[in-house]
């Protein structure tokens, strides 16, 4: 899978994460973009429809609060935005203007106040704002996904499910005009997007409550004062050290992203607030590169382990749309017929699980267009047994042969 996801940790410095751009591919892929604008412009041909790189900073996902954490998202982390912000232009070059072939969308999580805050790093070296075509969207998620996560908040208007997305460019994108893929009535001309459901909770990474310390490090920010519709720890206990819980409350729709890279004609992503493993995931179904910044070394192992068992998981799933017969025949050391059409049916969920959304084109379900397999934690030179199937060296060294390769 590392053809496709990338993970990197934290150096504390906006000079550390542009040296990563210059080393990783993500950043090979954005030079790529700009030469093929330069070469147009050389020969006087104008683009009308531009790819991008999309870089995300979502404020929910940027940090955790130690304290009723479902409620509420950690505290602006302004430092913590600045490096990425400047790393990453630093690594373009960029002095005087945004570089071209980047689009950042940064999502306020819910916070309406984080909007000047947001655009702040977006400086030259004599701290001016550096000029940029900024587009207002609006994301919401249905109440139901919201209720699934925090199902004892009460009161009138206490369940935020309106977020505020701020997409900024060199000058206005370059996309042309498309149908959305999950409402076809609606195109990208309109800033409102959904409401989509937040992901399932069990389609989201867990973690044990006690163990979220090491994983965030300075990333979990010291939160207080009592959260508006917030029932209290009578009605609403704090989970126990031994819990498991997500590891971010605060991620967002499944079929957002969809539609963002399909709006804007993303061709990879940058996330500077990496918590999870759905955006990956969905990079490696669409076979574009993934590049996710973590918050500490435990986060980056512990993730990296998840999004690995996680995608050798859905390989043998029949219904998930990753399936791989063929290695399902490895795992059981039996034939395994062809399933029929019912048996492939997507299960229902948030968009995660789905086959393949309406709209996307099919990757990874043919023949010779599969996929990247992933490689099981527990597929090494031990022996253990693997998903049920039998304790066998020669199995091993077989589904070894198909791995491309572990996270990094």
């Amino acid at each position: 899978m590392k053809r496709y996801i990338k993970l990197r940790v934290d150096p504390g410095t906006s000079d550390g994460i542009a040296a990563f751009f210059a080393e990783d591919s993500i950043g090979s892929l954005w030079k790529e973009l700009v030469h093929a604008l330069s070469l147009c412009a050389s020969i006087g041909e104008e683009r009308k429809v531009q790819d991008f790189v999309h870089a995300l900073y979502s404020c929910g996902e940027a940090g955790a609060a130690d304290s009723r954490e479902h409620l509420r998202i950690c505290t602006f982390r302004q430092e913590h935005l600045a490096r990425c912000v400047k790393g990453l232009l630093q690594f373009t070059g960029a002095e005087s203007e945004l570089p071209d072939g980047l689009l950042w969308f940064m999502a306020d999580g819910k916070v309406h106040g984080n909007a000047n805050a947001l655009l702040k790093p977006f400086t030259d070296k004599a701290n001016k704002a550096l000029p940029k075509n900024k587009t207002h969207l609006f994301l919401a998620t249905t109440e139901s996904s919201e209720r699934a996560l925090r199902d004892k908040t009460f009161g009138v208007a206490t369940l935020g499910n309106m977020q505020f997305v701020y997409v900024l460019s060199k000058d206005k994108p370059q996309v042309g005009q498309k149908s959305r893929i999950h409402d076809a009535s609606s195109t990208n001309a309109t800033p409102n997007y959904g409401p989509y459901d937040r992901p399932l909770r069990q389609e989201i990474w867990h973690v044990k409550q006690g163990h979220k310390g090491k994983l965030y490090g300075s990333a979990l920010v010291p939160a207080g004062g009592k959260v508006e519709g917030d029932p209290g720890v009578e009605l609403d206990p704090t989970p126990r050290s031994t819990d498991l819980v997500p590891f971010t409350w605060h991620g967002l729709p499944v079929k957002w992203y969809e539609e963002s890279k399909h709006c804007y004609n993303g061709v990879g992503w940058i996330h500077f607030t990496c918590s999870d493993i759905v955006l990956p995931q969905l990079a490696l179904r669409d076979k574009v590169p993934y590049w996710g910044l973590c918050h500490t070394q435990e986060h980056h192992d512990a993730l990296s382990k998840e999004i690995t068992n996680h995608i050798f998981h859905c390989l043998q799933d029949p219904k998930h749309w990753l399936y791989e017969i063929e290695l399902v025949q490895l795992l059981k050391g039996d034939a395994v017929g062809p399933h029929s059409a019912s048996e492939n049916t997507p299960t229902k969920g948030s968009g995660l699980a789905a086959a393949n959304p309406s709209g996307l084109e099919q990757q990874g379900a043919k023949s010779g267009s599969a996929a990247p397999k992933a490689k099981s934690a527990s597929a090494g030179s031990s022996g253990k047994t693997l998903g049920g199937g039998k304790k066998s060296e020669d199995l091993l060294a077989r589904l070894m042969a198909l791995d491309d390769g572990e996270v990094e």
